[in-house]
């Protein structure tokens, strides 16, 4: 349930594509409930790629003015969406509450049909997946 959450295409390895086509699906999903996201950068503080901008430490703090870090990685195609707010809109709009637990994925060839949860199997389009606040389970 934070409310930073972010999708960052440049951090995403060899799925950077995917991440990228992705921003279009939140961008439409974020309109559709009326949630607050928007472009942004991402700024990285550790483990460089080389494939953004270095900055130091007074640029850092115009973007970010309470980190206190000596350089960061800069990125400028991430998304924000706020997520408290996101999480909300999906248990009003799409009947999804949170606590849900996915237990099993059920598939129609490449696509995933449906979900079967600990609260009841869930069919949709599209399905997003995070791992849930302070845990380590997959949630919808």
């Amino acid at each position: 349930m934070s409310s930073l959450w972010s999708i960052m295409p440049p951090l995403c390895g060899e799925f950077q594509d995917l991440c990228l086509a992705s921003e279009k699906d939140y961008d439409d999903v974020c309109f559709n409930l009326g949630v607050f996201c928007k472009k942004t950068h991402i700024l990285k503080l550790d483990d460089f790629t080389g494939k953004g901008k270095l900055i130091g430490k007074n640029e850092v703090r115009t973007f970010e003015p309470q980190l206190d870090v000596d350089k960061a990685e800069m990125f400028e195609n991430g998304m924000f969406v706020e997520g408290s707010e996101f999480f909300t809109r999906m248990e009003d709009v799409l009947n999804v509450e949170t606590g849900t637990e996915v237990l099993r994925i059920n598939y129609d060839g490449n696509s995933i049909k449906s979900l079967e949860t600990n609260k009841g199997e869930i069919s949709a389009k599209y399905f997003i997946f995070s791992t849930g606040f302070l845990t380590k389970k997959n949630v919808p």
